[in-house]
Parts: structure tokens; C-alpha cells; sequence
């Protein structure tokens, strides 16, 4: 019996929320681990802004440990719906470089536009295809440092051209509880493509009408590329829906 499904995971939902969830991720040299506050204010059915607040704690094993506010994410999303159970929507997000330390945060702010094509075959499924574009846009320590510097005195930051595939399936099981599908491909365009495949698998449980809990785990078993792909991730949230 389908008598409570989820609508946070579901990624054509456009929905007011609160949420707080923890990501931990192991990457070779080191790791974060983030308290994220995340609240979306969605004042139609098709159109929300969102904000997420990230308090990080890292260690690596060449800038040491550190906590402290990360990059603050920002955005627009918008819903087409294409048929009864066909839906576009797309999104235009940015990281901002407000990390008080290069251990907590990119350096840079990232523009990190998506977009994602939802097809709800029946009421115990929904099907998605989400295209995401990662691009720096400038450099410069969140601290007001400026730039890290090289040795010979450039900036020691890399580029950022990613794209990321995710094909997506959520299956809704009797009683609240629902899985989620998120595989990943990741591309990184800068010196050449390289390509790292990076699964991730979502359980969870509407708990009460407004209320959703969740854990998700996922990692790196083929390719390289970006740092942060390059290890494992572990994440759990709690999150409160506004009707």
C-alpha cells in the first residue's frame, strides 16, 4: 500500500522546505565532513529559490584540520510540465566562495547550472535523466586572502569544466519507505576528458505527513578526475515539508 511517498527525493517536486543533513566524504589525503542547512521557498507549483548553508569540518593531510562556514550554495528552479507524466525542470545554481579556509571550500566560486527531464510511469516509480555543468568563475580565498599562490607565483587553483550525467530511479515501497538509484557519471574537461563512474543509492521514510528521513551512500569504483571524486561519501538528513 502507497500511502505515503516522498517528495524531497522526487526531483520534479517543487516544494517549500527545512532541512539539515550531515555529508561525510573520504577522499585519498584527507576528508569533510558537512552540517548542511538547507531551506527552499517555493511561493508557486512551478518556481522555488533555494539556499543551503554548509558548516565543515576537514582534515588533510597538507592544509591540517580546520571548521568553519563552506561555500554557500544559491539557486533558482523552475518546472515545465511537458504531459501528464512528463516534467522538465531546470535550475541555475552557484557555489559561492564564502569558505573561511581552502580546506573547507573550493577557492572559487562555481556557476552549476542542471537540468532534468522526470517521467512518472506509474504511482511506484519515477524515472529521471539530470544534465549538470560545474564552471569556476573566479578564484580567491573565501578568507579575503586572495588567490593561493604557487611558488613562482600563479595561482596554484584549477580550472573547473564538469559535467555530470545522473540517471535516477525512485521506487516507492509500502508504508513510506522508498529507494533511490543515483548513479553518476562524472567528465572533467580540464586537461584533457576524463571520465569517473560514481554510484549512489538513497533509503528512506516519510516518517509523518510533512516529515522525511533519509541515508545515502555511494563512491568511486572506475576512473579519475576531480579530487572529490576520487573517494566515498556517506550522508543523512531529516527534512520538513510545507504544504
Amino acid at each position: 500500500m502507497l500511502d505515503r511517498q516522498v517528495l524531497g527525493s522526487d526531483p520534479s517536486e517543487i516544494v517549500s522546505r527545512l532541512e539539515v543533513r550531515n555529508e561525510y566524504l573520504h577522499v585519498t589525503g584527507g576528508h569533510t565532513d558537512a552540517t548542511v542547512l538547507r531551506g527552499d521557498w517555493a511561493p508557486t507549483d512551478w518556481i522555488l529559490g533555494r539556499v543551503e548553508i554548509p558548516l565543515v569540518a576537514a582534515g588533510d593531510e597538507e592544509l591540517g584540520n580546520d571548521f568553519g562556514l563552506g561555500d554557500v550554495l544559491v539557486g533558482v528552479r523552475g518546472k515545465l510540465q511537458l504531459a501528464e507524466r512528463w516534467s522538465l525542470v531546470g535550475e541555475m545554481a552557484a557555489f559561492l566562495d564564502t569558505a573561511t579556509s581552502d580546506a573547507i571550500g573550493a577557492g572559487q566560486s562555481l556557476l552549476a547550472p542542471q537540468a532534468v527531464v522526470v517521467w512518472k510511469p506509474t504511482p511506484a516509480w519515477i524515472l529521471g535523466l539530470q544534465y549538470q555543468w560545474l564552471e569556476s568563475v573566479g578564484g580567491g580565498s573565501g578568507s579575503g586572502g586572495g588567490e593561493p599562490e604557487s611558488p613562482d607565483g600563479g595561482s596554484d587553483l584549477e580550472d573547473v569544466r564538469e559535467s555530470a550525467i545522473r540517471p535516477q530511479a525512485l521506487w516507492h515501497l509500502p508504508h513510506g519507505f522508498w529507494l533511490l538509484a543515483d548513479p553518476r557519471i562524472y567528465v572533467n574537461h580540464v586537461a584533457g576528458t576524463h571520465v569517473v563512474f560514481f554510484p549512489e543509492g538513497e533509503f528512506g521514510n516519510v516518517v509523518a505527513r510533512h516529515v522525511e528521513v533519509w541515508i545515502r551512500g555511494g563512491g568511486n569504483v572506475a576512473g579519475s578526475g576531480r579530487e572529490e571524486r576520487s573517494g566515498w561519501v556517506t550522508e543523512a538528513g531529516v527534512r520538513y515539508l510545507f504544504d
